[in-house]
């Protein structure tokens, strides 16, 4: 699995999470779908939760270098299953990013690239 290490950002995904491509996710969490993929200005995040007693997601955007390029905040979860967020991505610099979501030990990320 990716280890992601910086001064203001330590992602390490979970040691019972899968690896599928270039996506991490835990048991509990995974990134469905991001639309579109490369961005501009915004994007639709597609979520899996397989636990009913995750009921918030922290949500970022984490830069190649592993640093906390944006936070967008704490989101509630609906119910176990799909749950579909959107981001805005306007106020990002062009480059590599990845979302990453989590909550408590379940954690997923997914690539996703800004153009301008």
């Amino acid at each position: 699995f990716d280890v992601f290490i910086s001064e203001n950002f330590i992602m390490d995904d979970c040691l019972s999470g899968v690896e599928d491509g270039s996506l991490v996710y835990s048991s509990a969490l995974r990134i469905l779908e991001i639309i579109p993929n490369p961005t501009r200005n915004e994007a639709t995040i597609k979520i899996s939760s397989r636990n009913a007693n995750i009921n918030t997601i922290d949500m970022m955007l984490i830069d190649e270098a592993g640093n906390i390029a944006v936070s967008f905040g704490r989101f509630d979860i609906i119910a176990a299953g799909e749950n579909v967020f959107n981001i805005r991505t306007s106020n990002v610099a062009q480059g590599n990013y990845f979302i990453v979501v989590q909550s408590g030990d379940a954690r997923a990320s997914a690539p996703i690239k800004i153009i301008r």
